[in-house]
């Protein structure tokens, strides 16, 4: 790729360079924390005492705030403690919107979904995947949904906690977790569920979340469940499956779920809820799924974090971008510290195939690469 070393398009992409370092920020003193190591506030007296003080204050800066968002403030407060932005001021918004988007959750607040009352598991196993419960502690840190642009174009995670204790079914394999039947599940799947109907596909079986919901209601037809993993199959058709509603209604395929959907011509589903990438930056069977299916008029397509996954890819095209401009400026050093493996195989399709002949010699050009339809379109052309 190449990116002229313009006025404009600097601008352009020191604008992106700032917006991207709060992410960061964010992802290193909130996201990540809290996503590796459970971080729980233990002293509750003195949380509901600072929280109780934030209120006065704010009372008396006139700004209103719920005590939940009280509680909230405090423990955001606490971690930002520990690791202080370079520049506080232009944090305060991004922190408001963390706070209004944080919820404290009740112990009965997940009574009444229809997966959790339903099935019960723990314990069983075959070869290295195993069901068992999982816990939040009281106070406990989590994010609870999916990401929230804050208008600004940075995004914000949706922190939460629980009042009292909170189990949940968990499937892991060996020492490593796979899923879990989390907020973050329940919430990201909602809208997926409410698309289905028909004779539905389900690209993926997790621990049968997303197949059994679907499967309750009246406009679901079938669903099918496609999965690669035989183990994790035998799990869920000897444990799961057995406790569904109707379970008539529910075809299963051992069959790689990528390689299934090269030959499902348009119309036989009439949804179809792929749930195949092991985290965000496994970007590889999100596009060769997508590839398969852009010739799909009938069969409605849905991805689980799909807004994830483009974020992800939107950042490794400014990675590109920043590379190209750090090139044509003359200055050295590498901006790619901190790819995964799996973030490396979409990066090189980027490198060699997608971006390898692109050029950016006006502001507008960075515009057009930083939307993401535009690159998945290249990539989908070009696979």
């Amino acid at each position: 790729m190449k990116v002229v070393n313009t006025r404009g398009i600097k601008e352009k992409i020191l604008s992106y360079l700032e917006k991207q370092q709060i992410e960061r920020y964010i992802a290193e003193t909130i996201t990540g924390p809290i996503s590796s190591e459970g971080l729980q506030y233990s002293d509750e007296m003195k949380l509901e005492e600072l929280a109780n003080k934030f209120l006065e204050h704010a009372s008396d800066w006139g700004e209103a705030y719920t005590y939940d968002e009280a509680m909230i403030t405090t423990i955001l407060m606490t971690l930002v403690k520990e690791h202080p932005p370079k520049n506080h001021e232009e944090m305060v918004p991004v922190y408001e919107s963390i706070v209004r988007n944080g919820r404290i959750f009740h112990g009965d607040d997940f009574s009444k979904d229809p997966y959790l009352d339903r099935i019960w598991i723990g314990g069983e196993s075959s070869g290295n995947y195993t069901y068992s419960n999982q816990s939040f502690e009281r106070n406990e840190l989590f994010i609870y949904d999916s990401p929230v642009d804050t208008g600004n174009g940075i995004r914000i995670p949706k922190i939460g906690i629980f009042d009292q204790g909170y189990n949940y079914p968990f499937l892991s394999k060996g020492d490593a977790g796979i899923c879990g039947i989390t907020p973050y599940l329940v919430y990201t799947t909602e809208s997926h569920i409410e698309k289905a109907s028909g004779k539905v596909l389900n690209l993926g079986c997790g621990m049968g979340y997303f197949a059994y919901r679907a499967h309750l209601k009246e406009d679901v037809e079938c669903v099918t469940v496609v999965e690669k993993q035989p183990e994790k199959l035998e799990l869920f058709q000897r444990y799961v499956l057995p406790q569904f509603d109707h379970p008539e209604k529910i075809e299963v395929i051992g069959q790689d779920p990528v390689v299934f959907m090269e030959n499902v011509p348009d119309g036989r589903y009439d949804h179809c809820f792929a749930d195949i990438c092991v985290n965000n930056t496994d970007l590889q069977p999100y596009f060769q799924v997508k590839k398969s299916c852009r010739k799909y008029n009938k069969t409605k397509m849905s991805f689980w974090i799909e807004d994830s996954l483009v974020d992800t890819l939107k950042n490794m095209v400014f990675l590109e971008i920043l590379a190209a401009a750090k090139e044509s400026m003359g200055l050295s050093g590498s901006v790619y510290d901190e790819i995964t493996p799996e973030g490396e195989q979409v990066l090189n399709i980027l490198q060699t195939t997608v971006l390898a002949k692109e050029e950016i010699t006006r502001p507008d050009h960075f515009d057009w690469y930083m939307k993401t339809e535009n690159v998945i379109k290249l990539i989908l052309d070009r696979m």
